[in-house]
């Protein structure tokens, strides 16, 4: 399984060139299927690039909600190593 870590840096890397992308395509094929120029596939296609984006957005909400239980637990971890070590040496 991919971290939250890995996929948020997917998100963030190239991946945003694609999103960039998909936006343009989903928006030219649109206005192409209003003008009666384009036929039933384009339309799947469009539900499946609309599909990709929920997805990467899902992915990247899931991720930063990980890197943040991640940050807790570490800051948790970090008080208790803090109490150990001073209860250790009074």
């Amino acid at each position: 399984m991919i971290s939250g870590f890995d996929q948020l840096h997917c998100l963030v890397g190239h991946p945003y060139a694609e999103f960039n992308a998909l936006q343009g395509f989903i928006a030219d094929s649109y206005s192409k299927l209003r003008q009666g120029q384009e036929d039933r596939d384009m339309v799947d296609q469009i539900v499946h690039c609309i599909d990709l984006l929920c997805q990467g957005i899902m992915r990247a909400a899931y991720a930063v909600l990980e890197a943040t239980t991640v940050l807790y637990d570490f800051r948790s971890l970090g008080r208790l190593l803090t109490i150990a070590w001073t209860g250790k040496h009074r």
